[in-house]
């Protein structure tokens, strides 16, 4: 199993679940925005309820 054999296999785990669920896109569109924000900031916390 992927996630038992992983080193970290909590974040393992949360990859599975993004690509399991179809929500890449949603995690991409926040990577964007959060790009964005970099525009106007040096630091940018991204939410992501989704995933967890």
């Amino acid at each position: 199993d992927l996630v038992r054999d992983a080193r970290e296999a909590d974040k393992v785990a949360l990859l599975l679940k993004v690509w399991r669920e179809r929500l890449s896109y949603r995690l991409v569109r926040s990577a964007e925005e959060s790009k964005i924000a970099l525009s106007d900031q040096t630091n940018v916390t991204a939410a992501l309820p989704f995933i967890s």
